[in-house]
């Protein structure tokens, strides 16, 4: 599925290119935008879509296998955000039937930080045992499949990448404007 997801992103990117071409007339009168234009506009675009949108992240739950004596794990990419992290366990897991009494390491949560830039996730207590199993609660980003898909958002894109698109030529024949011509 991942492959064919990847080509219907190929194929909804270049719709939306195909899209931008024509509000701004092409086949009419000549654009001069190249397509690493339209990429640059169209990167622009989801960009500012994240940056503004609520819209643009997705909740979702996974589990997490902890290591011995690690606290420090790397979330992938996708991951904005960890909202909670439950676990399943009572106490610190020595041996297969035993439990140690830790009362920091007591109840459903657990204590962490987050980094948004680096994706580490810190845990605030070191585990002793290994293959505990935790739930991370997470907000991820909307995958640009699932955006250019929902005829919301996709719209929001359209008309925000052709305003991009305006923009990039404008900049370009503002700065030939005061050149002598012929």
């Amino acid at each position: 599925m991942g492959i064919q997801q990847e080509s219907s992103l190929e194929t909804l990117k270049q719709n939306l290119f195909q899209y931008v071409r024509y509000q701004l007339g092409d086949q009419i009168i000549d654009i001069e935008l190249d397509a690493e234009h339209y990429e640059a506009a169209y990167r622009n675009t989801v960009g500012t879509y994240r940056q503004r949108a609520q819209n643009a992240y997705e909740e979702s739950y996974t589990f997490m296998e902890l290591v011995t004596n690690v606290n420090i794990y790397e979330l992938p990419q996708e991951v904005y955000s960890v909202r909670q992290i439950f676990r399943r366990t009572f106490g610190d897991s020595t041996g297969p039937f035993a439990s140690n009494f830790d009362p920091f390491s007591q109840g459903a949560y657990m204590n962490y930080t987050f980094n948004p830039v680096t994706k580490k996730l810190q845990l605030i207590r070191d585990p002793k045992g290994t293959g505990e199993s935790v739930l991370l609660w997470t907000y991820n980003f909307k995958p640009e499949f699932n955006m250019l898909s929902d005829p919301l958002i996709s719209q929001w894109m359209r008309n925000y990448m052709v305003g991009n698109s305006k923009l990039i030529i404008g900049e370009a024949r503002e700065k030939f404007g005061t050149i002598a011509g012929p």
